[in-house]
This record gives structure tokens, C-alpha cells and sequence, in this order.
């Protein structure tokens, strides 16, 4: 056995008996390992039960803004209202000093979406440029921290879904994955980031950290690993390494390796509008899981 053998057994070594010692027989909790707040857009972290489309092809004055965003798609079942307004724009308010709202209908062939992006419509030009299928519903406010979440209807012509991927911490290695991570531990336990199709249902006990519209979590997860090295949490991918022959490092702490789905089959936004792609409403409410 030369020295880069040995070190690397005596490292494995040192990794169970330090599982053994600090995780015990039922092991560690994922939940209870810290995450830094990672620097993504508001969708990747918020909603991440809520699937999103990407707005295309409107053409109407204020609502051509949405064009090219990435927005939340409500679900069907949902019950939608608005605010009411007096002719001056100020809202309207009851008997009992609330404001007043009454429940909105979306057409069948169109959807409700929820963005960050306002298309500033001024109130006396609502009913000219406002279809029956295209039309501004109302804001909301705590759904996403310190912005406003605007909802809008827009013709299912108009929305395209999009195929995002998720970044999931667990204690195996994965099936079905893109690429994954896996990072030693100072407490001997092994963990994975994986990169994942958003259609992937999430185990139980993993974690999922968030999503994006593509396929590059290296930021995150740069992040994710220097957090941890920094808090004494994961040992330092620079350190616990050592020289092969033929100029090859062994990565003892941290393994990059890719997984079994091909990563230029990812589409990340589908072709087809969702009236195109024929998802009425039942299946279309289906992608809520």
C-alpha cells in the first residue's frame, strides 16, 4: 500500500468511527443541518410546491412587461379575489371598515399567474386594454418577503412551462439525478447535493434547498460547502486531498460526479404554450403535488 492508499484508507476509517461516535445508530437529522441564505431569485426558494411558466407573445399595451418573466401558476381550485374601487381609485371599504372584494373567475382558456413584476396599468385604462381572458386580478402582500406578488390572467396561448431543476440534500446517493456532490462531514457522516428534474418527487427525510431554471447549482453549492467548512461543519475539499500518479487529485471530502440523466436532453422551457400541449384543466391542476 503506498502513502496515498493509506491515507486514504485511514481517512475512511476516521469517517466511521466518527459516525459511529457523534450519529449513533439513527444517525443525524438533515433537518438539523444549517444552510446559509442562498442568493437566488424569489421563486427558487418561495412556492417550490407551485410550478411556473414563462410569459410569451402579448402584445397588449402594459401587459407586453410580462413578456420573458418566469411567473407562479395558481392553481385552478383556488379562489381568487379582488379588490373593490371607487371611481376616484381609492379602495372600498364595508360597514365595518374592511376592504371590500369580490371573487374573480378565470377563463378556461386561460390561467392565473403571480409575478414580482408590476405593468403599472393605470385604473382608467384597465377596461381599455383589459380583455376577457387577459386582465390584471389583484396584489397580494407576505407571500414573497418585502415585494408585492402581482396576479394577472393571461390566455393559456401565452404561458409556456417551465422546466426547472431542484437542488436536494440527502444522506444516499441518488437515482435519476443530473450531477450530485458529495461532501464528508466532521461528525463522519456523508451528504449528497443533488441536482434534480423538478418533476422528481422528493423523498422523505431529504431536504429540498431550492430550484432554478437551469441546471447550474455550482454557485449554491460553493456556497453551500464553504458555509460549512467555514462552521467546522465539513472538512475543507482543499486540505483532504492528495496527488495520484499521472497529475490526478483524490478528492477525499468533497466528489463531484454526474448522475444518469443526460443533461442535454433539458429543455428549459417547453415549446409548446400550455394550449398547445393540451393540459386541460384536471391535468393541468395535476402538477400541483
Amino acid at each position: 500500500m503506498n502513502s496515498t492508499e493509506l491515507f486514504a484508507s485511514e481517512f475512511k476509517k476516521m469517517m466511521t468511527d466518527r459516525e459511529r461516535l457523534f450519529c449513533g445508530s439513527d444517525g443525524f437529522r438533515l433537518a438539523s443541518l444549517p444552510i446559509p441564505v442562498l442568493n437566488m431569485p424569489d421563486f427558487s426558494t418561495i412556492g417550490l410546491d407551485m410550478p411556473l411558466v414563462s410569459v410569451h407573445g402579448l402584445k397588449a399595451e402594459y401587459f407586453n412587461k410580462l413578456n420573458g418573466v418566469n411567473c407562479f401558476l395558481l392553481p385552478y381550485h383556488k379562489l381568487l379575489t379582488k379588490r373593490v374601487y371607487n371611481a376616484d381609485g381609492s379602495t372600498r371599504r364595508g360597514m365595518d371598515g374592511k376592504v371590500m372584494k369580490t371573487n374573480v373567475v378565470i377563463p378556461r382558456d386561460s390561467v392565473a399567474i403571480m409575478s414580482t413584476v408590476s405593468i403599472k396599468m393605470k385604473q382608467e385604462d384597465m377596461n381599455n386594454v383589459s380583455t376577457k381572458s387577459l386582465f390584471y386580478v389583484d396584489f397580494i402582500e407576505g407571500f414573497i418577503p418585502d415585494k408585492r406578488a402581482y396576479i394577472y390572467s393571461i390566455p393559456k396561448t401565452n404561458a409556456f412551462k417551465v422546466n426547472t431543476n431542484n437542488l436536494v440534500l440527502s444522506r444516499n446517493k441518488k437515482k435519476s439525478i443530473y450531477y450530485a456532490y458529495k461532501v464528508a462531514l466532521t461528525n463522519g457522516a456523508y451528504v449528497y447535493l443533488n441536482v434534480v428534474s423538478g418533476e422528481k418527487k422528493i423523498s422523505d427525510g431529504d431536504r429540498l434547498l431550492g430550484r432554478k431554471c437551469s441546471l447550474d447549482f455550482n454557485t449554491e453549492i460553493a456556497s453551500i460547502v464553504r458555509y460549512w467548512v467555514e462552521n467546522g461543519l465539513a472538512y475543507d475539499p482543499d486540505f483532504v486531498s492528495c496527488n495520484m500518479s499521472g497529475g490526478i487529485r483524490l478528492m477525499l471530502s468533497a466528489e463531484r460526479f454526474l448522475g444518469d440523466m443526460d443533461m442535454d436532453d433539458y429543455e428549459t422551457i417547453s415549446s409548446l404554450s400550455l394550449a398547445e400541449s393540451g393540459m386541460e384543466d384536471k391535468a393541468l391542476a395535476s402538477i400541483y403535488r
